[in-house]
Parts: C-alpha cells; structure tokens; sequence
C-alpha cells in the first residue's frame, strides 16, 4: 500500500473557519470537521487519565495537546483526512472525536469518547460512521485500525464493525492488535 496515491472523491477540505455545508449525523451524533478553533474539545480528552489509559504516552499537557492538534489539521489540508468531533444529537454534548490519520503510509481510522460515554455503543456508531465516510469519499484500498492488544473493548468495536484482524505487533510503542477492512 506505500505506493498507492491517496485520493478522494466528492470531498472538498473547507477552509478552517468554516464548518461543513453538509449535515454529518449518525442515528445518534452529530459530527463536524475539527477546525482551529477546537482545541478545548481536544484538550478535554488529552488531558484525562481515564480516557488516556491505553495511549503509549498518557495524558498530554496542552503544549503536546496543540501539537497534536495542528498535526490534525496538517493531515486534513495536505491528505484530505479529517477529525470530526462528536456531539450527542439530543443534547449537543461533546462525546469525544473519530476521524482518519497516517500511518506507515495507510489510512488509519480511530476513536476517543469521554468515558461516560463509554460501552453505550457510541464507539461502535462512530467507527461505522467513519468506515461509510471514507467508501464515500477516500479511495484507498483499505482502511486499518489498532488498539492496545489489552484493550478490549476497543477491540470489540472493531470487529463489531467487520475490521478483520491481520497482525500484532509494536505500534506507538505498544504491542497492537491491527484490523483492517476493504474500502474499495
């Protein structure tokens, strides 16, 4: 896959201080493009112990959390992969953020929920969400996902999702569980 050229169709980035013309919903969040200003929402996650537990570097300070942030943005403007930022339909709540990202050169797709949140199925909707955006839009051959091989729950969400599982081995400093599924 290093050599496959990533491209996207019907998808346009917006300029950062706009949002979307076009509703993003699942049955029950609502998503919108991570723009510069969203910070705080990244920060409120980052910097939790709880939601952080099986990142390689647990929480971040908000120096590393705004690094983060612009590599976010970075990856949207030059490869076309968002961030989306969920909030509960019914309440506008912010529920945590999915979206796409490198690595190794492959498209990789993720999620992180604000624990109490968490084993409500939330997860498992933006993951399908993000997995029916990228058949829409990227055309890549294949989207992967990793957790810590001790993360179980995440990945329950994966293979609730169809992800099949292809190999385990050290990835941001930990030993992962990689999924993969075809996008094309």
């Amino acid at each position: 896959m290093t050599s496959e050229k990533l491209k996207v169709n019907n998808f346009k980035p917006q300029p950062q201080s706009e949002t979307p013309s076009k509703s993003l919903c699942s049955s029950r969040l609502k998503y919108r493009i991570l723009t510069k200003d969203d910070f705080k929402y990244l920060y409120s996650l980052s910097s939790d112990p709880d939601v952080m537990k099986f990142f390689p570097h647990g929480t971040l300070s908000e120096k590393r959390t705004q690094e983060r942030h612009e590599f976010y943005l970075d990856c949207y403007h030059k490869h076309n992969l968002p961030i989306f930022l969920m909030f509960c339909s019914k309440t506008n709540e912010f529920i945590g953020r999915c979206g796409f990202g490198l690595l190794e050169e492959q498209v990789e797709v993720g999620y992180v929920l604000h624990k109490k949140f968490w084993r409500q199925g939330f997860a498992s909707e933006s993951l399908q969400f993000c997995l029916q955006w990228a058949k829409k839009n990227l055309t890549t051959k294949n989207i992967i996902a990793l957790a810590p091989s001790d993360h179980i729950g995440s990945i329950s969400v994966m293979e609730s999702c169809n992800m099949q599982f292809i190999e385990e081995k050290i990835a941001y400093g930990k030993n992962c569980k990689f999924y993969q599924i075809r996008n094309l």
